[in-house]
């Protein structure tokens, strides 16, 4: 029991330790995605891919927003970054705006992208550009670190069903913490421009660094790795549940095993 108790303690101290602190932000001067967008079905020459980087700062509400700017990768929009939506982030909690124009502190519509407090079973609904409402219920939470990343931080991930689509895994999300949603970058739903419109985050980099390159074929299966949500209860070698901490010899408790003596 003792012994238990012990080794319980150290798997919650090095647990501690291993998962990220905080709420890693979106909102570093200059981060940058690249995605590439196609209608569904797909039609020829239709697959586009555009580059959003986040500049200046602003708060309003207590949510500290940065710019979006975008362009064509392929240059034929004339290779200029044009501002476009805003995005924000205040703790847990990611926005996406849009201001009247030339006026910061005006804005015309406002809505939470992701709530990475969300728990598994939770529910909330966003807004394409088009107003249409894609409802979404969280399947998995936990945390991942992505094989094409620099730096091989852990983030927490979320996975999200869309009950619009709910047998169309290409509608369902994933976002992650810091890097935002692997369909749509730090916009989500909102930046989809009509129903049908498929959207996918190729790459995101802050200067020299790569967040996630989802070109690597190992970055999103290292990202899916975090579905499985254990809990607190205890069972033996042959998957039955235990009840309390007297229980002898190996036990599994949140997919490790441990030997009560």
């Amino acid at each position: 029991m003792k012994n238990l108790y012990i080794l319980s303690m150290a798997f919650f101290v090095a647990l501690s330790v291993s998962a990220q602190e905080g709420n890693e932000t979106l909102l570093n001067e200059g981060r940058t995605w690249t995605i590439c967008s196609w209608t569904s079905p797909p039609q020829p020459d239709t697959k586009l891919y555009y580059e959003y980087v986040l500049r200046g700062d602003t708060t309003i509400n207590d949510i500290r927003f940065k710019q979006s700017f975008q362009r064509r990768v392929d240059g034929k929009d004339g290779g200029d970054f044009r501002p476009l939506l805003w995005v924000g982030q205040n703790g847990d909690k990611c926005y996406v705006a849009t201001f009247e124009s030339g006026k910061s502190n005006d804005i015309l519509d406002l809505q939470m992208s992701m709530d990475f407090g969300l728990k598994v079973g939770d529910t909330y609904q966003q807004k394409d550009m088009a107003g249409f409402c894609l409802n979404y219920e969280v399947t998995s939470v936990g945390d991942t670190v992505v094989d094409s990343s620099t730096d091989k931080t852990t983030r927490k991930v979320i996975h999200l069903k869309c009950m619009n689509y709910p047998d169309d895994s290409r509608f369902h999300e994933v976002w992650v913490e810091g890097i935002g949603s692997l369909s749509d970058g730090p916009f989500g739903a909102y930046n989809k421009t009509a129903t049908g419109q498929l959207t996918q985050t190729v790459k995101c980099t802050e200067g020299a660094e790569t967040l996630i390159d989802q070109l690597v074929a190992s970055a999103i299966s290292t990202v899916m790795k975090s579905e499985t949500k254990y809990t607190d209860k205890m069972f033996n070698l042959q998957g039955q549940q235990l009840n309390g901490l007297a229980t002898k010899g190996v036990v599994v408790r949140k997919g490790n095993k441990y030997v009560s003596r």
